[in-house]
């Protein structure tokens, strides 16, 4: 069971990193859409004449102007990590409070370490790995119960293309790579759904995973949280081994700080 717990909370990973990588495609899905729209809009654009220009041997200018932001990169300042506060988690980063349920116990901040460095082992993935040794933690809230049962949240920096994508939309992109990956560690993925759920007092969708592994059905829900900042988002992960337990109680502990 205890391995079980560490398998699915490394494959919440791949969720935010599949999610950091879309930017790359979508940069590309732009530019070649511009580069076609200016061809289109002016065909003798790459016909035109070459014509001599005059000799010069003006110098050229130096400027000490500061060059332009880019305002895609992903912020430079490291992950900024939540603190426990009695039976409480708090990110102001986030605007984030995340009430631990009845039952449950929080990770220390060793358990959330290794979980961390054992997560690029699993996954035998290098990019997890570097962002790792890059930025820490990369899960920064895990709390769990003695059935299993856990909620988890992994902070990731936020891009330009993200926030043109709608919740729904990158839940879809996400849904056939993370099944693949359930399925590659022998969690078999036996049905999959989107479902509307309360969080914050308003209708967020949510990713619901149905899994079986050696018999023992597992749910599994899946969520973000990209509204209370620009420069990182959550991830969200409730995964129930227990039956009577209730994924919407658990959201239920999630609020706003201010």
């Amino acid at each position: 069971m205890k391995k079980l717990c560490m398998i699915t909370l490394a494959l919440c990973l791949l969720l935010s990193l599949a999610a950091c990588s879309t930017e790359g495609k979508a940069s590309d899905a732009k530019d070649t859409t511009a580069a076609a729209q200016t061809t289109s809009q002016n065909p003798s654009a790459t016909d035109a004449p070459e014509t001599d220009a005059p000799e010069t041997e003006a110098p050229i200018p130096v400027t000490t102007a500061a060059p332009a932001p880019d305002t895609t990169a992903a912020p430079q300042t490291g992950l900024n990590h939540g603190v426990i506060e009695g039976n409480a988690y708090l990110n102001e980063t986030l605007n984030l409070r995340i009430a631990c349920p009845e039952g449950f116990s929080f990770y220390t901040e060793e358990q959330l370490a290794a979980q961390n460095s054992l997560t690029a082992d699993l996954l035998e993935q290098t990019d997890i790995s570097d962002l790792v040794k890059q930025n820490g933690q990369l899960i920064d809230m895990c709390m769990s119960s003695d059935s299993g049962s856990s909620a988890n949240l992994v902070i990731s920096p936020n891009n330009a293309s993200l926030k043109s994508v709608t919740d729904e939309q990158l839940i879809s992109m996400m849904k056939d790579m993370l099944v693949e990956q359930y399925e590659k560690v022998g969690m078999h993925v036996v049905g999959s759904e989107v479902k509307t759920m309360q969080l914050f007092g308003s209708d967020k969708p949510v990713l619901v995973l149905d899994i079986e592994v050696n018999d023992t059905p597992i749910r599994m829900y899946q969520f973000f949280d990209r509204e209370a900042s620009d420069d990182y988002y959550a991830t969200n992960t409730i995964t129930l081994f227990d039956e009577e337990l209730d994924a919407q109680s658990i959201m239920d502990g999630y609020s706003r700080i201010h």
